[in-house]
């Protein structure tokens, strides 16, 4: 993504002196039209630029219905949620490990101590 906003920004800045002239503007205002522009698009593309996980579910999502403003924060809180709600996930999964283990080792003791005890 950093090489396309730097090729757009070599872009934009070399198409400028020649959108100007056939505008009848400065160069200036061209430039400063296309910086805002590049802005825009990056703030469009902010909760893509975010999010960590689901790039490229979260990049459709933003690029199809970024337009209307639910689908924008949709995919903004997708991008800013998907990480520790995965974390969560990731967590308890290792909780359920550690119990489960536990439970073997302790089921293990039980049926070694009841076979030395001569118990059936």
């Amino acid at each position: 993504m950093r090489k396309f906003l730097a090729t757009a920004a070599i872009l934009a800045a070399l198409a400028c002196p020649a959108w100007a002239a056939n505008n009848d503007s400065s160069a200036a205002e061209g430039f400063v039209g296309v910086v805002v522009l590049i802005a825009c698009v990056v703030f469009y593309f902010l909760p893509t630029l975010m999010a960590r996980d689901n790039k490229p579910a979260i990049f459709a999502l933003n690029l199809l219905l970024g337009w209307t403003f639910v689908g924008w924060v949709a995919a903004l809180v997708w991008a800013l949620i998907t990480r520790s709600a995965a974390r969560k996930i990731q967590v308890e999964r290792d909780i359920d490990r550690e119990c489960v283990a536990r439970e073997e080792g302790y089921l293990k003791r039980a049926i070694a101590a009841s076979k030395s005890a001569g118990t059936p």
